[in-house]
């Protein structure tokens, strides 16, 4: 729960993919502040959200085990953190 915090930090991991590994790559380069939209439980209405706009603070790419390549990055938060209803 991200209320009453100054700072946040999310985590993010998924499968290896070209096209998204560079999409990430650009933002870190041109140290671009992008929109996080987090919702613990899901797009669902009535239920509460948190966005904020955060920096990609890093980038991972695992060594291929099974031949299935993974990364993984953190996004910090920059500003206010917004809680509301969806």
């Amino acid at each position: 729960d991200f209320a009453g915090l100054t700072t946040a930090t999310v985590g993010l991991k998924g499968n290896y993919d070209q096209t998204t590994l560079v999409s990430i790559a650009t933002i870190i380069e041109a140290g671009a502040v992008v929109p996080v939209i987090y919702m613990p439980v899901g797009n669902i209405p009535g239920q509460t959200k948190f966005t904020f706009n955060g920096v990609v603070t890093d980038v991972d790419v695992s060594s291929p085990v099974a031949n299935k390549v993974t990364w993984s990055s953190n996004i910090k938060s920059v500003g206010n953190i917004t809680r509301a209803t969806i």
